[in-house]
């Protein structure tokens, strides 16, 4: 690991590549749901966005075992990391955080869920680092 880098930085920026890929394959369409299945089973909706994807706050903090999402967003993520999207007959307002934004929320988060899906994805950072 680079000096001057932590290993949260490290498992953020790994976050980020492993989500881009589903974007640079073409798994991703307009709107999706991803599911990490035994990486502490985090599912995440969103859209795509100027061809990047865009992840559903809400979503992603319920997995975490967040109750407000607004407040992690705020708490984690810098200004061009969230998007405030306005959508459906009433005008809701929904909030989607982008791929370093979602990858800062876990990697900061103190739950037990956030804590078990960086686990799990550092085990596949190590394994993929030095394969066996």
């Amino acid at each position: 690991m680079p000096a001057g880098i932590t290993v949260k930085e490290e498992i953020v920026e790994y976050f980020a590549e492993c989500l881009n890929k589903f974007v640079v394959d073409g798994l991703l369409s307009e709107e999706f749901s991803v599911s990490t299945g035994d990486a502490g089973n985090i599912k995440l909706k969103g859209k795509i966005i100027d061809n990047k994807p865009w992840f559903h706050s809400t979503s992603l903090t319920k997995s975490l075992g967040l109750s407000n999402s607004s407040q992690a967003v705020k708490t984690f993520c810098s200004e061009d990391e969230f998007t405030i999207l306005k959508s459906g007959l009433k005008g809701r307002s929904t909030i989607y955080v982008s791929l370093n934004g979602a990858a800062k929320i876990i990697a900061k988060t103190q739950t037990v869920e956030a804590s078990d899906f960086r686990n799990q994805l550092f085990v596949k950072l190590i394994n993929s680092c030095y394969p066996s």
